[in-house]
């Protein structure tokens, strides 16, 4: 799962609106990204050019993306990658965020599954959790096993798997607390939530 790119910022933020309907390549990203960024690099344009233009930005901003779908279908390689560079940005401890999100006109396929897990110590049960997870990715069966992976290496053992469904904006009209986690998925590619309780011991 990539570092995420949503983080709280106190400070109020500019809307910046990064265009890639016209995008053809990982070079035209680069450029596209640098030149909304106030870049003004005379060294042949590069990711790392992009990662040291987001560390002199001395203002937090919300960059919204647009015509990202084009983008995943002409240069996939670079989608990965601009998000890989802002969410390495901005999980820096003094990093100054920029925000990504996507814009209204995205589309994605998103599958929404809940699984109960638990957790245990000298072989006793200690806690457990429903986890609810978001992933992006083309088949259910894809879903469910990345939600797998997922809690099992942060140490949880599968208990059920609920179903898998494909979830769009529209079923979340009432509850925006959701919306925000689907928009976040579209941005990250999996987004967990836990929700954990203990297990009394004995004395």
């Amino acid at each position: 799962m990539l570092p995420s790119t949503r983080q709280n910022v106190m400070t109020a933020r500019a809307m910046l609106s990064l265009d890639l309907r016209r995008v053809r390549s990982e070079s035209d990203v680069i450029r596209a990204v640098l030149s909304l960024l106030g870049s003004t690099t005379t060294v042949a344009s590069s990711w790392q050019q992009v990662g040291k233009a987001l560390r002199a930005c001395r203002t937090s901003n919300v960059i919204r993306l647009v015509g990202l779908n084009h983008l995943e279908q002409v240069a996939p390689t670079a989608a990965q990658q601009l998000f890989r560079v802002f969410g390495r940005h901005n999980s820096g401890a003094s990093a100054v965020i920029q925000e990504v999100i996507v814009g209204d006109d995205y589309e994605a396929v998103v599958y929404c599954t809940t699984l109960e897990v638990r957790r245990f110590a000298s072989g006793r049960e200690e806690a457990g959790a429903f986890v609810t997870c978001w992933i992006k990715c083309a088949a259910s069966e894809e879903a469910t096993e990345g939600a797998r992976s997922t809690v099992e290496a942060a140490g949880w053992h599968v208990h059920t798997v609920g179903e898998c469904d494909a979830v769009q904006r529209s079923d979340y009209v009432d509850n925006p607390d959701a919306l925000t986690l689907l928009e976040q998925c579209y941005v990250d590619g999996e987004v967990c939530t836990f929700h954990t309780w203990t297990v009394a011991r004995d004395s």
